[in-house]
């Protein structure tokens, strides 16, 4: 490819993957942030993965070569791959409480479609291409910030993050860095509607809500499963802004059972029973 040579457009299909042999490309994502692309890097995976339209353009700043692999013989690739592993990847997945309420084959199939990636200690981990994923520890410390870079909890091992992004298509509000060298499985929205269907929301908060109860030793015996259905069928998602009151202060007529799914009691989202 000439200098200047448009090598896909924002909005095209994702039927290849790339890797740069010679040259620098510039890629100019949908949020107008740019990323610079140099020889051994590689782009293009997770819009094949994800069964996703480019999110970005990418533009030849030099003259470039490039391998190019056809979408359909990659994902091939990354399944044979992840194959290998997959026993330890279900034995992973079925001890989150995310997964739950998944049956055996959904669990299968989500563990081999699962991505794995690897984060340098001080990595930040806010890049356009994780917008859209679910990230469980395997391996490793990642620290979340907020926006002022001060420290909000650490995670660890069988830890998630990414949630806010993947269910309530938000943008990540904080900063997310690897405070050790780590290992995570990404699960990206696609994998999960491909394995789950549309109602994949649904089913991903049942396991976490039935968790929050079986913790609470007063309402424990919701958590049964002759019970908690019924209980969830009750129950009704809403957000709450910043600053927003969730309880009045001796409100007595406000009575409601309340399970955090997100934040601090500043800007959260949870489901309550009434």
């Amino acid at each position: 490819m000439n200098k200047g040579f448009i090598l896909f457009k924002e909005g095209n299909p994702g039927n290849f993957f790339y890797i740069v042999k010679e040259g620098k490309l510039e890629l100019i994502y949908n949020t107008n942030e740019v990323k610079i692309i140099q020889k051994g890097e590689s782009f293009g995976e997770l819009a094949l993965i994800q069964k996703n339209l480019r999110s970005g353009t990418i533009k030849s700043l030099t003259d470039v070569e490039v391998y190019c692999l056809e979408g359909d013989l990659f994902k091939n690739i990354i399944l044979k791959m992840n194959n290998i592993d997959v026993k330890e990847r279900i034995s992973f997945l079925s001890e989150n409480s995310i997964f739950r309420f998944l049956d055996t084959n959904q669990l299968h199939d989500i563990a081999r479609n699962m991505l794995k990636c690897e984060f340098d200690k001080g990595q930040l981990i806010n890049d356009i291409d994780y917008l859209d994923s679910l990230f469980i520890i395997k391996q490793g410390n990642i620290s979340i910030l907020d926006k002022n870079s001060k420290e909000k909890r650490i995670l660890i091992e069988k830890d998630y993050f990414g949630l806010p992004a993947l269910l309530f298509s938000e943008f990540k509000s904080e900063n997310i860095i690897a405070e050790s060298y780590s290992k995570c499985y990404q699960i990206t929205r696609g994998i999960l509607i491909d394995i789950l269907g549309e109602d994949y929301l649904n089913k991903i908060l049942q396991g976490i809500c039935k968790d929050s109860i079986s913790r609470v030793k007063m309402i424990k015996l919701l958590s049964l499963d002759e019970y908690f259905l019924k209980v969830f069928s009750l129950m009704k998602f809403k957000k709450f802004n910043k600053g927003e009151f969730v309880f009045f202060l001796n409100n007595i007529g406000d009575k409601k059972i309340i399970l955090l799914i997100e934040g601090y009691l500043k800007n959260v989202k949870l489901y309550f029973l009434v």
